[in-house]
């Protein structure tokens, strides 16, 4: 398996389909917002909130089976494949079963999610139609396990980069024509076409992949559990920490606040993710080297150097100028989002420590403390963001957010790195917080230099924010990379000159 190839494909095409993902967001974005109204827009932000909460019900077991592929897959065992293949299917049927018949029911007390009475029956009548689409979601897990095992993000991010395009053209149309209820028509529209297409190409992909009614055993449902039965807090706590700053916004400050905030979430988040072909991959590729009995100790820190080196370039530029670029794209009344964006900033770059030692722990089956670390992190956010939101607005909120994420995602996961690994963690640390002091250093600077300027036009937002980026890349370069990885991305930069020039 060539893992460098696959990493390389992936990257390339996650990042394609994030730019697409990025462009679809900046041009429907602002179409959402003047048809349906902030506070339209604010309820179908808390809808497609409590679709997540739901996926609660997934108990871990989509992690259990994309570790088990990922080993099948290294093994070259295709009965083994197709046996967790065949068993996921009936799992995540009955668990998408019982997640939309939940979600079916809740739909009939709208009030718990803090909307105006005037839109009872359209939250109702929407969640009721999209328990068809929690249930396709929870089926495709088995399928998602399969590209996962097989270190295709390529192909899954090409999919998705699909589903987006299908949906958003659709959106444009029949939001226009039946408002909220257009928007959850399309979605359901689009996830029937590209969950077609990516059951088609998953036989494609192996042809001797296959669901078998008889290879479904309880043996193997028992080895699944062994694996999700730490993961099953985990999942609850993901789930419901998706939505929970949304439904605390719209009982406290109203759903036009919903809409400020999550401006600023989707920005962050849209940048976050439009780096997840490059740091979200290692898992199943942990998994595979530890097979192999591997000491992947350097690969680790590797991927945590270069998570930090790579968020930190790109969420330095996206905070300072931030306000410019929100007055630009959705005009006046989203001022406040700006502060937003820069404390959600620093609570995400939290994950450069969390996400590859979850990847790790997850890959050695040693993830039971995972689900407590979530939940503490909700017990955390919850009051605080009670308390601050009640005093100090959505700052409040997201200053509560900033505080979780240091306790949970940087301390707390140090400490489990520690325990389970017993190597020290004093130098990860100690980059961290420089790295945080220098990204802090470097907005506040950009904020000096800005702030006499008046409101930025496209082209000199263009320009700035690309001096930015590329200043940071030289900064970041030698305060974040360690050796490794320095040495792992010139090598490749160099064998990609080298095939360009023949």
């Amino acid at each position: 398996m060539n893992f460098k190839k696959l990493i390389l494909g992936s990257v390339f095409w996650g990042t394609i389909g994030n730019v697409i993902s990025f462009a679809i967001a900046f041009l429907l974005t602002p179409f959402l917002i003047h048809s349906l109204g902030d506070e339209g827009y604010g309820v179908w932000l808390l809808i497609i909130a409590t679709l997540g909460w739901f996926r609660f019900i997934d108990f871990g077991f989509s992690s259990a089976v994309q570790r088990s592929i990922a080993i099948a897959m290294e093994a070259n065992d295709d009965h083994k494949i197709n046996t967790i293949f065949s068993c996921s299917i009936i799992l995540f049927g009955l668990l998408g079963s019982l997640a939309a018949i939940l979600l079916f029911i809740f739909s009939f007390f709208p009030q718990m999610l803090g909307v105006d009475e005037k839109y009872f029956d359209v939250v109702h009548i929407a969640l009721m139609i999209l328990c068809i689409k929690i249930f396709w979601d929870f089926l495709m897990c088995s399928f998602h396990g399969f590209y996962t095992g097989l270190i295709r993000y390529d192909v899954d991010a090409n999919i998705n980069t699909i589903n987006e395009l299908v949906k958003a053209l659709l959106i444009v149309v029949m939001v226009t024509w039946y408002n909220i209820y257009g928007a959850v028509f399309a979605t359901m529209i689009a996830d029937l076409i590209t969950n077609i297409y990516k059951i088609v190409y998953t036989k494609k992909l192996h042809a001797s992949f296959r669901f078998h009614l008889h290879l479904v055993k309880l043996k193997e449902f028992k080895a699944l559990f062994s694996y999700s039965k730490h993961i099953i807090a985990l999942s609850i706590a993901s789930s419901f920490s998706k939505g929970v700053d949304s439904l605390i916004i719209s009982h406290i400050l109203g759903l036009k606040y919903i809409a400020i905030y999550n401006i600023a979430f989707r920005l962050v988040d849209m940048v976050e993710r439009a780096l997840l072909p490059i740091l979200g991959i290692f898992q199943p590729i942990f998994t595979r080297l530890l097979e192999r009995k591997d000491d992947i100790r350097s690969e680790v820190e590797q991927v945590v150097s270069l998570d930090l080196f790579i968020v930190c370039v790109f969420f330095v530029p996206l905070a300072i100028f931030s306000n410019d670029f929100i007055y630009l794209w959705l005009g006046s009344g989203f001022e406040q989002a700006h502060i937003i964006v820069s404390i959600l900033a620093f609570a995400l770059v939290c994950r450069t420590i969390s996400r590859p030692i979850s990847q790790l722990l997850l890959a050695k089956a040693q993830h039971k403390y995972l689900s407590v670390i979530k939940i503490i992190a909700i017990l955390i956010n919850i009051p605080l963001s009670i308390v601050l939101g009640k005093s100090f607005g959505l700052t409040g909120i997201a200053v509560a957010t900033l505080f979780s994420f240091y306790i949970t995602d940087l301390i707390l996961h140090l400490v489990l790195y520690k325990f389970y690994v017993k190597y020290s963690v004093s130098h990860l640390a100690i980059s961290f917080i420089k790295n945080n002091i220098i990204m802090g250093s470097l907005i506040a600077l950009g904020y000096y230099f800005i702030s006499p300027i008046d409101q930025l036009s496209w082209i000199n937002l263009i320009v700035y924010s690309t001096i930015t980026f590329f200043g940071s890349i030289i900064i970041f370069w030698f305060s974040s990379l360690n050796k490794n990885a320095k040495n792992s991305i010139t090598s490749i930069a160099k064998e990609k000159i080298m095939k360009a020039r023949n």
